[in-house]
């Protein structure tokens, strides 16, 4: 039998365990629901947006400053702010130097997933998946945002990961 210290080593990360529920599910749909290109299609989309929004969530509470060129007026007067609206009964906050980072990242990304669903769900046309399959989609993605989301919880906020990141290092996921 192998030691209790020997299996936590060997256990895998909740970014792993994320990683894996989220590619497994689309499998189990594949092969045991026999779900067609349509529901595919849509649970990539869905997951997509989910990924978006857990990265933007990571951005609002993100650690260090955010990079700004120092020369224009407005990001160099934020980027040399120390302020953040604190977050009660946490160490967190929201550095003023996220915000701008929020207000260009919001906008792509929304125009990202919306021109990724018009090129791919919207390229399926009448064909999409029946009442069934839609439902396990949408159960599917609901699952791909919880385990996404206790990643985050754990990894990000937890385990201090947010102390490591600005806001655009957060929504590029490094």
């Amino acid at each position: 039998m192998v030691p209790f210290e020997n299996a936590q080593r060997y256990s895998p990360s909740p970014e792993t365990i994320a990683v894996i529920v989220a590619n497994v599910l689309p499998l189990v749909g594949v092969i045991g629901l026999g779900w067609d290109l349509a529901a595919l299609v849509f649970l990539y989309w869905f997951e997509l947006g989910i990924l978006s929004f857990w990265a933007l969530v990571k951005a609002v509470f993100a650690g260090r400053r955010s990079e700004f060129d120092s020369d224009p007026l407005i990001g160099g007067a934020l980027a040399s702010k120390r302020t953040t609206i604190p977050v009660p009964f946490t160490d967190l906050g929201i550095r003023f130097s996220t915000l701008p980072v929020l207000a260009v990242a919001i906008p792509i990304l929304t125009l990202v997933w919306f021109f990724a669903g018009v090129t791919t769900v919207g390229v399926i046309g009448p064909e999409t998946p029946d009442i069934d399959a839609l439902v396990m989609v949408m159960l599917s993605a609901f699952g791909i945002f919880l385990s996404e989301g206790a990643s985050t919880l754990l990894e990000y906020f937890h385990r201090g990961g947010y102390r490591d990141h600005s806001a655009q290092t957060a929504i590029q996921g490094n």
